[in-house]
């Protein structure tokens, strides 16, 4: 609950340390309360007038007024097929209702006891099928205002969020998955937003590279009005609503369904710029050889217009988009556009800006949050993101959250510097198994993201932003072998996309040979060029032989021919052959003998270091880690899943060697007192002594290990108690928790040792070990799946 309200959710399991999100929660509270708006130019507080101001205000933004639009029939409006539009029309499913359920995420509740009915939601999803309604006060909504800046003052400072019910989310979930079946077959490549297989950086990358429905049937269309007309909501100040009211228009953010129906909408303006080419009406800009046209990207309500420097193009552009808010009521914000011009003087830029009512910009510029317009290859053009994760890591953050949650948070991407390293960056990123904490590399890291650009050309060259490179930098993208090779001297981006198969190569990994294409039909697979038999193209294995080829472009599939059953080649050379190129030619009849294409199935591609799943970060990761020529560790069996992240950090601290005892410190140079132990003041503090043999760890000792039926003979090292683990960890379930008990043992004594050393705290030592067992059977019962004991049990020593 407290994870909830703070609306913290780590990338991984994150910090049990409840202290980090209590104060993030009582953070959040502060800046979502409401202390008052602007209203007219007065500073008002008082909580009615707020409530009925922010009532008029949204109750005025979501209602229609009586306008008539036109309409607008395009030519070039994509359909999808009959089948398509009976699988949207289809009955409604339990195992879909049950996926849409569970996307919900598992700490939503289903309903507002937590309690879900099965039956009757399926009879009231079928209600809705028939009647195209979703009855009286199931499409009901909250809208809450979350800050957009750190001191707002009047309502347009406020980003509205909407709070929709159980009922409704599942049914528009559900509809939203079937809409995403056939979404891509209807929204134009310009569009990058919420639709599979494109990506937000494919326009930023298009950006970069030119800087350098509906056919349904009436089920459907009356679910979708249904779902809109029947939508109210009230808005919440510092928790109390105001009053309800309909919407009349616009769409609610948190509406599953409201993403894909912004995409139909925004679609007519591409249509309407596709018009607007085609008539003459507007010059993009010309990409590459083939002089590809691009004219505008969109990512849902951002859009970027490319088009040459005339006034006539800038004057047509502006009636686009005044046809397309006629259409359909989006009005273009110009105050938060801009105009931006190369090859011209800034001066004659901001006299355009000024005569459409818009900003004048440079270069570089923002687009999708990533800089456009230079390099992007040196540190400073990537400044503002790094400010801008810097801005997310508070001082006080770092303060109150444990290990694990610092762990987690450097897994995420933000690192903090420390004063000083207890333990090298090196063995840190290293795998579980090899010692690590299984950071991974960040330059690695950046490889691997960057080599999947590699793999996304492969298999999606025939996209947009794939088109865009393949025009200008040749048909194989600067990848290729030859002619088609890289060799150094292009700007932007795709620079550095490229460089990293070097990068690799000289790693140890030949990755340009690692990708294989898998044959079917060999319709899309050149037989000369392609990696398909082999780990390298035929042209490099039979180079004489390629070049006597009368056309070393050709696939598979016209590089032969059935005839009957059988599988035949057919060969076209420019001259005889003759010498080491009819020996090349022997050669290569040989390596095809017993192969041939495989009929009915389309052509793939492949990666040598996962065939069956195709490339991935991840396991390039791995390959990459492996390289580091280490040697084994069984550093897994350090982590016990059971118990928190902290508590395993500090065990891999102390198999280490990596904690700050006095003795520790004293090596550093640190200046201190005295290097005897703290709690006894007998003998010298090292690891040994504070957790084994120190006189009050010892009784401490023989309380927990009787308690647990422990035999009652005394560790004699830290080493011995982590080969114990290690035996444990493979035995039954209760002496793997045993190993966990012993470990938040030893947690809570450094703990309380800390609170001796730095707040002269001395504990009760029977206090301790009290505090250890409540809290033990806390972490443990609430972490293991099917625990069998209860809290009597757990005292009475019997688990």
């Amino acid at each position: 609950m407290v994870c909830q309200k703070a609306k913290v959710k780590w990338m991984t399991e994150g910090d049990d340390n409840t202290k980090f999100f209590h104060a993030v929660m009582k953070n959040r509270e502060r800046r979502n309360t409401f202390h008052g708006l602007e209203i007219n130019g007065e500073w008002v507080d008082d909580p009615e007038r707020v409530k009925n101001h922010v009532f008029d205000f949204f109750k005025s933004k979501f209602s229609c007024n009586s306008e008539v639009r036109p309409t607008f029939n395009s030519s070039k409006t994509r359909r999808i097929s009959t089948e398509d539009a009976m699988s949207l029309e289809s009955p409604f499913e339990e195992e879909e209702v049950w996926l849409a359920i569970k996307e919900c995420g598992n700490n939503k509740s289903p309903g507002p006891d937590g309690f879900s009915f099965g039956v009757e939601f399926m009879e009231a999803l079928r209600w809705f099928w028939e009647k195209e309604s979703t009855g009286p006060g199931c499409n009901s909504s909250f809208l809450s205002l979350l800050p957009k800046v750190s001191n707002p003052i009047v309502l347009s400072d406020y980003r509205p969020i909407s709070l929709i019910g159980v009922f409704y989310k599942v049914v528009t979930k559900v509809l939203a998955q079937r809409i995403k079946k056939v979404i891509g077959k209807i929204i134009s490549e310009p569009q990058c937003a919420f639709i599979k297989g494109r990506n937000i950086l494919d326009g930023c990358l298009i950006a970069n590279e030119v800087a350098d429905f509906v056919k349904n049937k009436k089920k459907w269309i009356g679910w979708i009005s249904a779902c809109l007309k029947s939508s109210s909501m009230s808005v919440l100040i510092n928790g109390a609503p105001t009053k309800e009211f309909s919407m009349e228009r616009g769409l609610r953010q948190g509406d599953p369904l409201a993403p894909f129906l912004f995409l139909i909408v925004a679609e007519n303006l591409h249509l309407l710029m596709e018009e607007a080419k085609d008539k003459g009406l507007f010059d993009g800009i010309l990409v590459g050889n083939d002089r590809l046209e691009i004219s505008h990207l969109q990512f849902a309500d951002d859009a970027i217009f490319f088009g040459k420097w005339s006034a006539r193009n800038l004057r047509n552009l502006i009636k686009v988009l005044d046809c397309f808010r006629a259409i359909s009521g989006l009005r273009i914000n110009m105050h938060k556009s801009k105009i931006f011009g190369v090859g011209v003087s800034n001066e004659e830029v901001q006299e355009w800006a000024r005569g459409v009512g818009c900003v004048g910009g440079s270069f570089p510029f923002t687009y999708l949050g990533l800089p456009v317009g230079d390099s992007m290859l040196k540190k400073s053009d990537w400044r503002p993101v790094v400010d801008k994760v810097k801005a997310k890591l508070a001082s006080w953050k770092a303060k109150i959250i444990s290990y694990g949650g610092r762990l987690t948070l450097v897994k995420s991407g933000g690192v903090k510097k420390k004063a000083h390293a207890w333990v090298s960056w090196q063995k840190c990123v290293k795998p579980l198994l090899k010692g690590g904490l299984n950071i991974g590399c960040i330059k690695n890291m950046n490889r691997a993201l960057l080599a999947k650009w590699w793999w996304r050309f492969r298999v999606g060259g025939v996209s947009l932003w794939g088109r865009v490179i393949k025009n200008i930098y040749g048909k194989d993208g600067g990848f290729g072998v030859g002619e088609g090779a890289y060799r150094g001297g292009w700007g932007s981006v795709w620079k550095g996309i490229i460089g990293v198969g070097a990068c690799l190569d000289e790693l140890g990994i030949n990755f340009s040979g690692s990708f294989r294409k898998v044959v079917g039909d060999g319709g899309e697979t050149r037989f000369w060029k392609d990696c398909w038999m082999g780990d390298r193209p035929l042209a490099r294995d039979f180079p004489r032989l390629s070049r006597l080829a009368s056309n070393v472009n050709l696939t598979i599939s016209e590089q032969g021919e059935w005839v009957g059953d059988s599988w035949s080649w057919n060969w076209s050379w420019r001259s005889e052959l003759r010498g080491r190129t009819l020996g090349e030619f022997e050669d290569l009849q040989r390596r095809l003998v017993g192969w041939e294409p495989v009929r009915g199935k389309g052509d793939s591609w492949g990666w040598e270091f996962d065939l069956e799943k195709g490339f991935s970060v991840h396991r390039l990761r791995q390959v990459l880690a492996d390289l580091d020529g280490l040697d084994e560790e069984d550093g897994g069996k350090l982590w016990a899943s059971f118990l928190p992240k902290k508590v395993n950090v500090f065990r891999w601290r102390l198999k280490l060697g990596r904690i700050p005892t006095r003795v520790a410190l004293d090596k550093l140079g640190i200046d201190l007192d005295s290097v005897l132990c703290s709690r006894c003041g007998e003998e010298i503090e090292n690891l040994d002594h504070a957790f084994v043999s120190c006189r009050e760890v010892k009784n401490l000792w023989y309380r927990v290990r009787n308690w647990w039926n422990k035999p009652s003979e005394d560790f004699q090292s830290v080493a011995q108690m982590l080969q114990e683990d290690a035996d444990s960890l493979k035995s039954q379930k209760s002496k793997a928790w045993w190993v966990g008990v012993k470990w938040i043992f030893l947690c809570l004594l450094w703990s309380q040792r800390n609170r001796l050393v730095f707040e002269n705290k001395k504990s009760n030592l029977l206090d301790l070990f009290y505090e250890w067992q409540r809290i033990a059977f806390e972490w443990i019962s609430k972490r293991v799946k099917d625990v069998q004991f209860d809290w009597f049990s757990w005292l009475s020593g019997v688990v």
